[in-house]
């Protein structure tokens, strides 16, 4: 198992879980929406078919958004309704345990979207990975999650040595998911006391 080598600009993400899981809701829910289609006589209310939507979207927020990613100048905890972006020369520390946690100054700044479980952690620790290292007989063994907290902390340590001044950490809002869900709640809601 490996990551992407160092030198390559393209974003990296790593998520823990949930793309399967994430598939399978939004293939069920495209299952529903066109049984209702083929199907007229089923009867699916109006409202019906915004909770659809509505699942669907919820869906995809909780299971295939949140990631954590790799950018070439900062990392990106991808959250359910918002990102926090956090610059390497920022960074005094990194965790990847059961969520990725990030230390920036005495704040902290927390990912549930990738991450070890306890027994993985364990085991990386029984095999002699100890965090931020990735020595070379230890790569084949040692979980994804060690890897990827041994990459951060290797550009961590590569931002503290630039030059050049590291940029503020910035949350940034998911905006068309909020819209989406608060539309859909309010749609919902207005189509089921109406019917």
């Amino acid at each position: 198992m490996t990551v992407q080598s160092e030198g390559v600009d393209k974003p990296e993400r790593y998520s823990s879980g949930g793309q399967i899981s994430g598939a399978l809701g939004l293939a069920g829910v495209l299952a529903v929406a066109l049984y209702g289609v083929v199907q007229p006589d089923a009867g699916y209310a109006p409202w019906f078919w915004a909770l659809l939507l509505l699942v669907a979207v919820l869906v995809h927020v909780v299971l295939l958004r949140p990631a954590v990613v790799l950018h070439a100048g900062e990392v990106e905890l991808r959250n359910l309704l918002s990102s926090w972006w956090v610059p390497y020369g920022r960074l005094t520390g990194v965790e990847v345990k059961q969520m990725t946690k990030l230390h920036v100054s005495g704040e902290k700044y927390v990912g549930a979207g990738f991450g070890r479980s306890r027994a993985t952690i364990r085991r990386d620790g029984a095999i002699g990975a100890a965090p931020g290292e990735q020595p070379r007989d230890v790569e084949e063994k040692a979980s994804l999650g060690h890897l990827v907290e041994a990459k951060l902390v290797r550009r961590m340590n590569g931002a503290k040595h630039a030059a050049a001044e590291a940029g503020p950490v910035r949350r940034t809002w998911a905006w068309p998911e909020v819209a989406a869900i608060a539309v859909l709640v309010v749609v919902t809601l207005v189509t089921a006391l109406l019917s």
